[in-house]
């Protein structure tokens, strides 16, 4: 695991954010941060307002409370094209062109760089290739996008994002659609971004892996950070019964982290 960087000038911080979607509160005085250099968990069950965190970090939807801050600068200040150079997201639900092909898809993660005409030049070329090796999909760049399966087209976008040169990623559900093995790829590759200087926000339901690869997690349950810290102190039976309303019964597995296990 990595070590995060505490200083206010290298996190992306929510500050006593809320978030009012039609008569509906969905966020709730939620407030956390996520250094470089790390990986952040977020965790929850459905409807608990985890996309909307996401979405709200990329200025997908108005704050009703709060403010979010990109290391020093309000995220609302920001520019559109200015927050796209820094912050790199893959939403749940993507309306993908299917007539691009893979190769056209992923370069379209230069966009915030490029003038007017959006010509590709040989560099944005070379780091879609790079992208595509580094997700294992490089045999795909020729392909249709609707050719390919929901695990491929989540690869496919996860390799955009990352053509986009962020500080900062921010991941929906990235291993929705995946096999175990593709799992694990794309979350090493998660901890690869932040190993090199950038921050990671991670949505996931896979207890387990989050457990292994985030150094810190958090817990929302009807729009509340109800908590945070290091897996081990998250992951308990108290705290999950609390968000999931279910019985669990949490263990530590052989690498000494916890694995849930249902009471069924």
């Amino acid at each position: 695991m990595s070590v995060a960087v505490s200083s206010h000038s290298s996190q992306l911080r929510f500050e006593n954010v809320g978030v009012v979607l039609g008569e509906r509160r969905v966020l709730d005085d939620v407030s956390f941060q996520v250094s470089r250099g790390e990986v952040v968990g977020l965790l929850g069950p459905n409807g608990a307002g985890k996309s909307t965190v996401v979405r709200a970090a990329n200025r997908g939807v108005e704050l009703a409370e709060g403010k979010i801050v990109l290391e020093e600068d309000i995220l609302a200040s920001l520019s559109q094209r200015d927050l796209a150079r820094r912050v790199a997201s893959v939403a749940q639900e993507v309306q993908v062109p299917f007539s691009f092909t893979v190769g056209e898809m992923v370069l379209m993660g230069r966009a915030p760089y490029q003038g007017l005409l959006g010509f590709d030049s040989s560099s944005d070329v070379t780091g879609a290739l790079h992208a595509l090796s580094k997700m294992g999909i490089a045999d795909l760049a020729d392909r249709r996008m609707n050719e390919l399966s929901g695990g491929e087209r989540q690869l496919v976008l996860i390799a955009r994002a990352l053509n986009q040169s962020p500080d900062w990623l921010l991941l929906d559900e990235p291993t929705a659609f995946l096999d175990l093995q593709h799992r694990v790829d794309v979350l090493k590759v998660v901890r690869e971004f932040t190993r090199e200087g950038g921050g990671a926000l991670v949505v996931s339901h896979d207890l387990a892996l989050a457990a292994r690869v985030c150094d810190r997690l958090l817990v929302l349950a009807e729009g509340r950070v109800v908590a945070s810290g290091p897996p081990a102190e998250v992951l308990t039976s108290t705290v999950l019964e609390r968000a999931f309303g279910l019985a669990v019964r949490v263990v530590e597995g052989p690498d000494g982290l916890p694995l849930v296990v249902p009471q069924l």
